[in-house]
């Protein structure tokens, strides 16, 4: 699922007046996302709060989300060394299981 696709779920999910859309989605529109916030929490949020979107609605959106994107996770490993050792290593042993995680013991 692309985060446009995600966008459109989210607004399709939503039971609320198409008046109380429209101004969710210009609020949206006008804030200025800024890391860790970002327009999809904040549609999400608003959507909410105005009554047109229930929390467990919120929760299939999330998990049919994360079920189809399976490395999001990925995005979360901030240094290089991190991503090689709980990326890389993982994808590559699931590639040939006969390779060993590096250790001193191997050397």
């Amino acid at each position: 699922m692309e985060l446009t696709e995600l966008k459109d779920r989210i607004i399709e999910s939503f039971n609320g007046s198409n008046e109380d859309l429209e101004k969710v989605l210009a609020i949206v529109e006008e804030d200025q996302a800024i890391f860790p916030f970002n327009e999809y929490e904040h549609l999400i949020c608003n959507l909410i709060e105005k009554g047109g979107l229930s929390y467990d609605q919120y929760l299939d959106i999330r998990t049919e989300y994360i079920s189809e994107n399976p490395n999001l996770w990925v995005f979360e490993i901030s240094a290089p060394r991190g991503f090689g050792e709980k990326f890389a290593q993982t994808y590559v042993q699931g590639k040939c299981s006969k390779l060993k995680k590096p250790s001193k013991k191997l050397d």
